[in-house]
């Protein structure tokens, strides 16, 4: 999932407390009107929705639930430097999905008690004495990413559970991890030097690992190690095996539909083997396996997880043939409105393939991240699809390799749709058709998008949210935009690859199709041609407002200037040391009232844009502003709108009429305006008045 928007939690520092529920950066939700401060004390008594990162040094009380949006951006928890109290209390789940290998959470100080439940991304904990950290009896603390825990100086005691979705390593000098709980891991379990997990310094190279087997002599692990499902089938009652080295060991099986909170399995469950009922819902198993040689000591191993799928769960036990019916839980080929799972385990014997002359269909497609991760693959195939009409969540590994810019990707939802999840998503061809109508019609709130050969976009405004769509693999493979007027990128970045040959300005090969939420608002760059070939990136601010300037482009003076703008940046991009190969043109509607396009000019924020002025066209509701002989070192840069003309063309007042009428001697004028941005007063200037 992508980095969010960084809230420092600054407002008031007094105690505040929810009023009710809501997002974290609503001020209405808080006692006292405000946001509280990183340093405040907080009590969430209501349910939040995660809407930034938080960095709080102060103390913050979970009572309640409180979770990351779903299906959007993925936030950040980290406690910081001070003297900060985190609790989160046993009836709430605490989640927040951000944390990357890049950008993990990072505790570096404070008291941290969890009687509930913790979520969290990749997460690091730092060497510090003021850091000490309690999973209370009961309580959970799970990691979906690896934990890299480095503090030596403060405490780490585990007396409920630890869940490691990932690699757990003890990494820096003396890391003691203590407490009477348990730890799982689904990746290894390392200790470095004399760091010890629950009194031992042995580790666990391979996953899954328990911390409680590390500290026996004997082996203790479950096969099969995980295992995929149909709810209610008969194949969904699984024989689990303990594989163990004790002496006269005695058992006790344990079951848990959370991954936390086990109790003793239904059933026998005191044999070496136990073979569960037909189960209709995602369980986890454990075997706690007692010897009474040596001193005697009990093992509990690592769960397996026996993950049980709907309808559209894939199975794979015939092929890799998406369209084989066999191949799905449901025994039915999924269609528009089937929600797909494709997960992988010991049970799965082929992972799914959409073959050529395949148009695969289905509602929300989820790649789950599982050990090993599971994949999807589109074939090299002109006709080899995947039609998504609700949302795609890229967790694992998807792979296309379709050739047309009618294959690929489609999404083709009437509803508003997603492409999220914790990897990039890249396609060889993606193709944005959603005719909901909604705005936006399609968000990328998680991740990076890359687009190798064709993006299309036939309906559908899609939000970035802040991250970057990639088009084409390099200067010789630049990649095709097929566009249709009426969808477009808002909210991120959109780059593409541009060629060593010229571009003609106004063709697609150089338009970058943005705006925002409301105004459509393209930016094209014409080139003569170049010496070596690179990219161009662009995003808009549509920001509100417009402000007064005064300087000199040309023979005219700009004395208005809207505060909106192009950002641009290129990189690689080459050009003969004198040259001036570029040509830019920006359109837009709603910037305001134009009462002719030619009082228009491109510009810096405190200057004339580079270059020279072009003929201006299009219409005053929507414009097109041109500039030529652009250098490349100038094409990086921030570019505005100003206006030459500040008594006819305003730009802050968008006018929607305007008349004037006799009456008894006089005349009466009456106008209507559909916006007046930064404006107190009309003035009304004849030329013919001295």
């Amino acid at each position: 999932m992508a980095a969010g928007l960084l809230i420092a939690l600054t407002g008031h520092s007094f105690a505040q407390t929810t009023q009710t529920s809501g997002n974290w950066s609503d001020p209405t939700i808080w006692s006292g009107g405000a946001v509280p401060a990183s340093g405040g004390t907080v009590t969430v008594d209501n349910p939040v929705t995660i809407d930034a990162n938080l960095s709080p040094t102060g103390s913050v009380t979970f009572n309640s639930n409180t979770t990351d949006q779903s299906g959007g951006t993925a936030y950040t928890f980290n406690p910081a430097a001070g003297t900060n109290t985190i609790t989160v209390s046993a009836a709430s789940t605490v989640t927040f999905e951000g944390g990357t290998s890049g950008t993990p959470n990072v505790f570096s100080s404070g008291t941290i008690n969890v009687y509930g439940t913790l979520i969290l991304g990749y997460t690091n904990l730092t060497n510090s004495s003021n850091l000490n950290i309690t999973v209370e009896s009961g309580g959970a603390l799970i990691i979906n990413g690896n934990l890299t825990n480095t503090n030596n100086q403060g405490t780490f005691t585990i007396n409920g559970a630890l869940i490691v979705n990932g690699n757990f390593a003890n990494s820096t000098g003396h890391v003691t991890v203590g407490g009477s709980g348990t730890i799982n891991t689904t990746g290894s379990l390392t200790s470095t030097g004399g760091s010890t997990v629950f009194g031992t310094t042995n580790d666990c190279s391979t996953g899954p690992c328990s911390g409680t087997t590390l500290s026996c002599t004997f082996t203790n692990t479950i096969t099969p190690t995980s295992q995929t499902a149909c709810s209610g089938a008969a194949s969904s009652s699984i024989t689990l095996t303990s594989d163990n080295s004790a002496t006269s060991p005695t058992y006790q099986w344990q079951s848990s539909t959370n991954g936390v909170n086990f109790a003793n399995a239904p059933g026998t469950s005191t044999g070496s083997t136990y073979t569960t009922g037909v189960l209709t819902q995602t369980t986890w198993y454990r075997v706690s396996v007692t010897t009474t040689s040596g001193g005697g000591c009990t093992s509990t191993s690592a769960a397996v997880k026996i993950t049980v799928l709907s309808g559209g769960g894939w199975q794979g036990g015939t092929s890799n043939d998406w369209e084989t019916a066999s191949n799905w839980c449901s025994l039915t080929v999924p269609t528009s409105t089937t929600d797909v799972t494709i997960t992988n385990s010991a049970g799965i014997a082929h992972m799914p393939t959409i073959n050529a002359g395949t148009a695969a269909s289905a509602r929300n497609v989820t790649i789950s991240d599982t050990y090993p991760a599971s994949s999807l693959t589109i074939a090299a195939s002109g006709t080899a699809s995947l039609n998504v009409y609700g949302d795609l969540t890229i967790d694992g590994s998807f792979t296309d390799n379709s050739t047309a810019a009618t294959a690929g990707v489609i999404m083709a939802g009437s509803v508003a749709q997603n492409i999220n999840g914790s990897e990039p998503a890249v396609f060889n061809n993606l193709t944005i058709n959603n005719t909901s109508g909604a705005v936006p019609a399609v968000i990328v709130p998680s991740n990076n998008v890359t687009v190798n050969s064709n993006l299309t976009l036939t309906a559908g405004v899609v939000n970035l949210d802040g991250n970057n769509l990639t088009l084409g693999m390099a200067g010789t493979s630049t990649g095709t935009l097929n566009f249709t007027t009426g969808s477009y990128l808002f909210g991120g970045n959109i780059e593409r690859w541009f060629p060593t040959s010229a571009v003609t300005l106004g063709s697609t090969a150089g338009l970058f199709p943005v705006g925002t939420a409301t105004d459509y608002r393209p930016i094209y760059f014409g080139s003569s041609g170049l010496t070596a070939a690179g990219t161009i990136k662009v995003s808009h601010a549509g920001l509100t407002g417009y402000t007064a300037v005064s300087f000199t482009d040309g023979a005219s003076t700009i004395q208005v200037r809207s505060n909106s703008y192009w950002t641009v940046t290129t990189n690689g991009i080459l050009a003969a040391p004198a040259a001036m190969p570029f040509t830019v043109r920006t359109e837009g509607t709603g910037f305001g009232f134009v009462n002719a396009v030619s009082d228009l000019r491109q510009t810096l924020v405190t200057s004339a844009a580079p270059g020279t002025a072009g003929t201006n066209a299009l219409t005053t509701t929507n414009p097109q502003v041109n500039r030529t002989t652009f250098s490349v070192a100038n094409l990086t840069n921030n570019f505005y709108w100003g206006s030459v003309n500040p008594t006819f063309t305003t730009l802050p007042v968008d006018l929607l009429s305007f008349t004037a009428t006799p009456q008894s001697g006089d005349i009466v004028l009456n106008w209507r305006t559909a916006t007046e941005t930064d404006c107190s007063y009309f003035s009304l200037n004849d030329p013919r008045m001295k």
